[in-house]
């Protein structure tokens, strides 16, 4: 087996994305906040643009990985700096060759995840899909439609 070039990336992207100081604020307003109604406050929705999507869609992928390569990605990716195989083996008691294995199979289960995600959001271009898109999502869209309608 051989480890995924983009994944591999992705992975030490996603790292850079967990340590960001901003990461808090985000999560709470894109997963505390769900709900759109008349009563939202236009502060409830500040700085929404700075969201990264992509990389919360990967963070929900890792978290839904099998524990064996769940555990080998945190091991590796999930500290303040990317740690090397070998001290990560030796943290998770496996042998190098193991770690690596689960590795491979972990960026192969994103891998799919992600193209399947690039998929569906290619076939369903346009229309509404309640497993891509939120409430929000919607809610900003229709915002942006009545903005374009009236008049200046």
């Amino acid at each position: 087996m051989a480890r995924i070039p983009r994944i591999k990336h992705i992975l030490i992207k996603w790292m850079n994305w967990r340590n960001r100081s901003r990461i808090r604020m985000h999560c709470l307003l894109a997963l505390g906040n769900d709900v759109v109604s008349s009563s939202r406050t236009p502060q409830d929705l500040i700085n929404a643009a700075g969201v990264d999507f992509y990389m919360m869609r990967v963070d929900k992928i890792i978290s839904r990985l099998p524990d064996e390569e769940r555990t080998a990605v945190f091991a590796v990716y999930g500290g303040k700096v990317r740690t090397g195989m070998a001290r990560a083996a030796i943290r998770l008691s496996v042998h190098r060759d193991t770690l690596f294995n689960r590795l491979c199979m972990a960026d192969r289960d994103i891998a799919e995840a992600l193209d399947e995600i690039a998929n569906n959001a290619e076939t369903t271009k346009g229309k509404y899909r309640s497993d891509i898109f939120d409430e929000k999502v919607l809610y900003f869209r229709k915002i942006q439609r009545k903005e374009r309608k009236t008049p200046l």
